[in-house]
């Protein structure tokens, strides 16, 4: 049996890549569809399995092995965040006490590693998605310019732009696709005075 599944493996990593990419699945996230909440009552871990699905698709898609969640780079990330929301900064040179550097980052979290990333991001509070927009009669009321109302990010909408935001840009997609890295956490800020009725600031950390 186990030389039957060693063989199995290597007729599965011999596929080319057309046909590997199709076997590639979205994994669904339970709860992910919801609208978020406000900032406070997000559930974090559940934000940061959407994106992680949706990192891991796109590994899959490119032959890469799957990441798996670190809780512990999570809360890192969150700390790193909520740091950069505060302060209306997107950076990686710069955070909370401890915490100034990516490498201080990865200490801080206690993960064993040899290697090292990070990404981060802003995404609107609501699905802009540098749409052309117009204001609705209401706070926080969007619409497109057929005059259909745009609604909050759900957890897996924000998963899905982040990422794919991040999968067009060269540098973020390097660490997506990264075959060292086997771990992943991202923790998020939010920043009420933001466009469009708040920005979050997200931080997505890797390890390998």
């Amino acid at each position: 049996m186990l030389r039957m599944c060693r063989l199995l493996i290597v007729v599965l990593l011999a596929l080319p890549g057309p046909a590997l990419a199709a076997t590639c699945r979205l994994v669904p996230v339970s709860g992910a569809a919801a609208q978020l909440p406000e900032a406070a009552a997000i559930d974090a871990a559940r934000l940061d399995l959407a994106i992680l699905m949706q990192v891991n698709y796109a590994r899959c898609r490119a032959g890469v092995a799957a990441l798996g969640p670190a809780p512990s780079l999570r809360q890192v990330a969150m700390a790193q965040g909520r740091w950069m929301a505060i302060r209306q900064r997107l950076t990686h040179n710069g955070g909370p006490p401890g915490l100034t550097s990516l490498r201080a980052r990865l200490a801080a979290s206690r993960i064993e590693y040899r290697t090292g990333g990070e990404n981060i991001a802003t995404v609107s509070a609501y699905r802009i998605d540098n749409r052309r927009i117009r204001l609705g009669p209401g706070a926080c009321d969007f619409r497109d310019m057929n005059g259909h109302a745009i609604p909050r990010q759900s957890y897996a909408s924000l998963a899905a732009e982040v990422v794919a935001n991040w999968m067009a840009s060269p540098g973020h997609r390097r660490n997506i696709l990264n075959p060292a890295f086997r771990w992943s956490g991202t923790g998020f800020g939010f920043d009420r005075r933001g466009s469009f009725c708040g920005t979050f600031y997200l931080s997505q950390m890797f390890a390998g």
